[in-house]
């Protein structure tokens, strides 16, 4: 979003994202997209930026989870090798032409009389932007590891492997109608897993994956309150120190 719009602060993009994080559990799917736009929008940020930057990151969040897993789809004939050889073109696509996509959005808008969107991302922040959303997904796959290996559970296959159970289970539940994705992700990642040494445990493993998942979103959003009380009351105090002074 830092990249669209220069003006926009991080710890009101952090804000915003955070503390919407739980409303993706709501039927829809989309409250916690609307609760972001919302919070930022009463920040001064305009709808067509915040907007702009939900549809770079579904992008963003679909090419690197398939770039890690597509090969595990095909290997379990999850999707079929034609499915993942489109989406790996409209990868490559979206790296090299990352504004088409907004500037097609924004005729569909024109047309509709609709606000259109910023497009302001050039290759080189879209490439570094899609190697830090890899990053985040090998952070998160040694985790889940960890997380395995913590239920006293050996995983023989690799790191890879279990990376890509993670990220296709994701990205599938993520794509699914069902509110964050809740019985989809669980049933992919049970499959997946059942092909792997812990596949007695799979179900155990999926289900306490998701409490992992909620839990780590309950902590940050935790952090995140009272980074936000804090900084409120130090902002409340300069008032009164300056009264006092004068």
């Amino acid at each position: 979003m830092k990249k669209i719009d220069n003006n926009v602060e991080y710890r009101d993009c952090l804000a915003a994202y955070n503390l919407s994080l739980l409303a993706k559990y709501l039927p829809g799917g989309i409250w916690n997209l609307v609760g972001r736009a919302l919070y930022l929008h009463k920040k001064g940020v305009s709808v067509a930026v915040t907007s702009s930057s939900i549809v770079y990151e579904f992008f963003f969040l679909i090419t690197s989870s398939v770039t890690i897993g597509g090969f595990l789809l095909i290997e379990h004939n999850v999707v079929s090798i034609g499915a993942i050889l489109l989406i790996y073109i409209g990868m490559l696509c979206f790296l090299f032409w990352p504004n088409t996509v907004i500037v097609i959005l924004n005729k569909v808008l024109v047309l509709l009389k609709r606000e259109t969107l910023s497009c302001r991302l050039s290759r080189a922040n879209v490439l570094i932007i899609f190697l830090l959303f890899v990053l985040s997904w090998g952070i998160y796959g040694f985790a889940f590891q960890l997380l395995i290996q913590a239920m006293n559970l050996e995983f023989t296959q690799s790191l890879l492997y279990l990376l890509a159970i993670l990220a296709n289970s994701w990205v599938i539940g993520y794509l699914s109608p069902t509110p964050g994705g809740i019985g989809v992700r669980e049933g992919i990642m049970t499959f997946l897993l059942g092909k792997t040494s812990v596949s007695t445990y799979a179900a155990l493993i999926s289900v306490v994956s998701r409490l992992w998942f909620i839990c780590a979103e309950l902590l940050i959003i935790s952090i995140v309150v009272i980074a936000m009380a804090i900084q409120n009351s130090r902002g409340k105090e300069r008032p009164d120190e300056q009264g006092v002074s004068v």
